[in-house]
């Protein structure tokens, strides 16, 4: 049997760990990294919140299309989609030197 709760707990983790360095990345100065583990610590948490509702798979790097796809919606997720869009387009450009 495949457990969700613990999975979704990894996943929340490691969006914590993920948010934690993005901020240590801004502090330094280091944007884009801040940007891109930004961007990993709210798909990762979206994800976490798939798998605490009982999903056995999530796939997908778009945050703003992690959002829209719970069911039931979630209010206050919904309120950061205009947020989440503007992560999404942080995902690729932000991991090469020619991508900003």
């Amino acid at each position: 049997m495949h457990d969700t709760r613990a999975e979704a707990t990894r996943w929340l983790d490691a969006a914590r760990e993920d948010l934690a360095y993005a901020r240590h990345a801004a502090s330094g100065g280091h944007h884009a990294p801040a940007c891109f583990f930004a961007q990993q610590a709210a798909e990762k948490a979206v994800k976490a919140v798939h798998y605490s509702r009982g999903a056995r798979a999530v796939i997908g790097h778009s945050v703003r299309a992690l959002i829209e796809r719970l069911q039931p919606r979630v209010s206050p997720l919904d309120a950061l989609l205009d947020s989440a869009r503007e992560l999404d387009l942080l995902y690729v450009p932000t991991r090469y030197p020619n991508g900003i």
